[in-house]
């Protein structure tokens, strides 16, 4: 299990780091979550990895992450985000503030298309 960190940033909010190098039979799927309409191994395992961090973070093993109609994912009691990017996964959880996260993989393609916009 490759969880790269946990830390604490203050009273409530928790963040987690996943370096993700597992294979999608090396994670244990939830008995709430239903992987048969992914097709991607990728997809497969950044969502099994998400429930993963969602217990490191919280102890809750069995609680089905939601989503709005935007796509922000909801668990009751809790404000959470989560990204993905190329082999990582980070997630932020608060049971009192809203919370956002991103990760990114460095590389060069801002660069690329900075012109676009600036």
């Amino acid at each position: 299990m490759p969880l790269t960190t946990i830390q604490t940033l203050s009273d409530g909010l928790r963040l987690g780091l996943w370096n993700i190098t597992e294979k999608v039979t090396d994670l244990p799927c939830p008995t709430c979550l239903d992987l048969s309409s992914i097709n991607s191994d990728t997809r497969k395992i950044e969502r099994l990895v998400t429930y993963q961090l969602l217990n490191a973070l919280t102890g809750l093993d069995q609680v089905e992450i939601k989503h709005d109609k935007a796509g922000k994912p909801l668990i009751d009691g809790y404000e959470i985000s989560l990204s993905h990017t190329r082999g990582w996964a980070a997630m932020i959880i608060s049971e009192h503030y809203q919370t956002g996260i991103d990760v990114e993989y460095i590389s060069d393609r801002v660069n690329r298309v900075a012109s676009r916009f600036i």
